[in-house]
């Protein structure tokens, strides 16, 4: 019986001295900023640089409270976004704004100078006939709005960024993942939503994935392990000028 007993604790004690594995988990930073130009240190052919529209590139121009019109946010924020474009791997917009104002968006935004490189259509999407051309949804997570891709921006539908972003890096191929990837936003609950997106307490969100083709979605922990580097910015400017 001592023998057994021996025995048992042994096994118990062996199993109990081995290290648990952490769950696989990029190196991340975060940032406060209120100078745009900060951002412009991380970029390189590494990177997928994405930004925020509302408050960080772009800012609105009111009235009386009526807004009139759109205009760049800072004096060196056109700068950096062609920067972004020839310095990083890709550049993409992450949008709270709905997809059904995505032509307009495009519009305000190239009226301004800002135009995003529309790389990504090569990937499944689902092509949505219904609303205009070269508008792709990711995901529907009401039954009257998705996330959508739209002309190098993603429109979320006020969706979770950090959920959106899972939608779109999903659809990759493991090898065209960036190693690295700077998200610039005004908002601190949208700089948390992308930090646990690649954290280990991000629990994916069962939202109707809309997908062609005949390959299966990346899974997230794929994802993570490509994705070697994160560094959120929580840009602050619209407060200090507030």
């Amino acid at each position: 019986m001592k023998r057994l007993l021996l025995f048992i604790f042994s096994v118990v004690s062996l199993y109990a001295a081995e290290p648990v594995k952490a769950a696989v988990q990029p190196e991340i930073d975060t940032y406060k900023i209120s100078n745009i130009t900060e951002v412009e240190k991380s970029f390189n052919k590494k990177t997928m640089t994405i930004f925020d529209l509302d408050d960080v590139l772009v800012k609105w121009i009111k009235i009386e409270n009526k807004i009139i019109s759109m205009a760049v946010q800072g004096a060196e924020t056109l700068k950096i976004f062609k920067a972004a474009i020839s310095d990083s791997r890709s550049v993409l917009g992450l949008t709270a704004r709905p997809d059904d104002q995505a032509e307009l968006t495009f519009d305000e935004l190239s009226g301004v100078g800002f135009k995003f490189p529309d790389n990504f259509v090569k990937y499944p999407y689902v092509l949505d006939r219904r609303k205009k051309p070269k508008m792709y949804m990711l995901s529907f997570p009401k039954v009257d709005k998705s996330v959508s891709y739209y002309r190098g921006v993603i429109y979320t539908s006020h969706t979770d960024k950090g959920q959106a972003l899972f939608e779109f890096l999903r659809r990759f191929e493991l090898k065209d993942l960036p190693e690295e990837i700077v998200f610039i936003d005004d908002l601190e609950g949208n700089i948390k939503a992308v930090y646990n997106f690649f954290a280990g307490d991000f629990v994916p969100q069962k939202l109707s994935p809309a997908i062609r083709g005949g390959r299966d979605l990346l899974t997230l922990e794929e994802i993570r392990t490509k994705v070697k580097k994160i560094t959120l910015y929580h840009y602050t400017a619209r407060l200090h000028a507030a």
